[in-house]
């Protein structure tokens, strides 16, 4: 599922409904993958003196072994994203953050805090990538204030 960031191509559901809507349609196929396996082996093990059908066993057991490596995969992929946007609400919730709809950097998040200020406090917690000196460090001065005829 694509995100609705242009400058972003890996962006996969951008929500938790959606994000767990791919987790469920990963599910099945993560689940019955494995099981071609066993049917493989057992077509391979039923047809052992028939060369022809010794390899469509194969083939099954090969193709499902496949399947299960790219499903389980992405099945494994949807639950990590699932349990980062988790964490990321309870992160974001406490300091009264919007879920960011694109990827900022810190110095980027930290001027438009700056230029708007609110409940956010600029500190090297709250922006811990930010380049730029904080409030008590040397070399920091003032940023601008835009009220934009407030």
């Amino acid at each position: 599922m694509g995100g609705h960031s242009a400058t972003e191509s890996a962006n996969t559901a951008n929500s938790f409904v959606g994000q767990s809507i791919v987790a469920l349609l990963m599910t099945v196929p993560a689940i019955l993958a494995p099981l071609g396996i066993l049917f493989g082996i057992i077509a391979l093990f039923m047809s052992f003196p028939d060369p022809g059908d010794m390899g469509m066993g194969l083939i099954i057991m090969l193709g499902s072994a496949a399947c299960t490596v790219l499903f389980t995969g992405g099945w494994l992929l949807s639950v990590r994203s699932l349990r980062d946007e988790l964490r990321a609400r309870k992160l974001r919730k406490p300091k009264g953050l919007p879920k960011p709809m694109y990827a900022v950097t810190d110095d980027q998040a930290r001027k438009w805090f700056e230029e708007h200020p609110g409940t956010l406090e600029i500190t090297r917690e709250n922006f811990p990538h930010s380049t730029r000196p904080f409030p008590g460090e040397p070399g920091y001065f003032e940023p601008k204030r835009t009220d934009h005829g407030l």
